[in-house]
């Protein structure tokens, strides 16, 4: 016969062993584009298959280019007329529903052009100031939507977008939100527009990036939750990045 042991007193409601939701789940549905950036071969293609890939072009007088190491892009400061920037080889759906997430330790040395459409008249841009805040600028518009990301640690940001309203989380945070219509009305809808990760002509984007994606949708909050816990996961799983 088998023995039961009993613990004396054995209480684990407040332990902190791991919940399955603590790993939340990755969401794929709708994503245009994945940077995993794990392979010093191919950090900027698509992990999801598409063809989607990221192609630096230097375009400034003397551009500093990026380089990459150990998982991590670093995007240097140094440009000096700061046209160097990542486009998507394919360009996004129409509509204005979209979510940037972005793994990134940032350099704040001048405002960085986090996400942008090449034609920035269009859609809403997600921009971070020298405060280390995300901005949402769209028409005339310039409004901050985060608390301060660290320069020092690792931040993921998870950056949504609709047609009505624009949603920001960093590292889980409940997300801030901006309504367009209390704004002076959404933007005008990008159709077919290429993505650009930094260069402006004046700003860039500057910072250490560890993984990327973006969908053609607006993710949900809950969504926006489980998409911060899985590449918290993720990133300490893959790259000994902790959040």
């Amino acid at each position: 016969m088998g023995t039961i042991i009993r613990l004396k007193d054995a209480n684990f409601t407040n332990s902190n062993l791991p919940k399955l939701g603590d790993y939340g789940k990755l969401i794929t549905d709708d994503m245009h584009a994945m940077q995993q950036m794990l392979s010093q071969s191919n950090y900027l293609d698509d992990s999801t298959g598409s063809g989607n890939n990221l192609v630096y072009i230097g375009t400034g007088s003397t551009p500093v280019d990026p380089t990459f190491n150990n998982g991590i892009l670093t995007l240097p400061d140094g440009w000096a007329s700061k046209q160097t920037y990542h486009q998507y080889t394919a360009g996004v759906a129409s509509g204005n529903s979209r979510t940037f997430v972005l793994l990134i330790k940032p350099n704040l040395v001048r405002t960085n052009y986090l996400w942008r459409y090449k034609n920035t008249v269009v859609g809403v841009s997600m921009v971070l100031n020298s405060a280390g805040k995300i901005q949402a600028v769209f028409k005339d518009k310039v409004m901050e939507i985060s608390d301060a990301l660290s320069t020092t640690r690792w931040n993921i940001v998870v950056f949504s977008a609709s047609e009505t309203t624009v949603k920001c989380s960093v590292n889980g945070s409940h997300p801030q939100t901006i309504i367009y219509a209390n704004n002076g009305g959404a933007p005008g809808a990008p159709n077919g527009e290429q993505l650009v990760l930094g260069g402006t002509g004046t700003q860039g984007a500057i910072g250490d990036y560890a993984y990327s994606a973006i969908y053609n949708r607006a993710l949900t909050e809950s969504e926006m939750a489980s998409t911060f816990k899985a590449i918290k996961a993720w990133a300490l799983t893959k790259k000994g990045i902790s959040i």
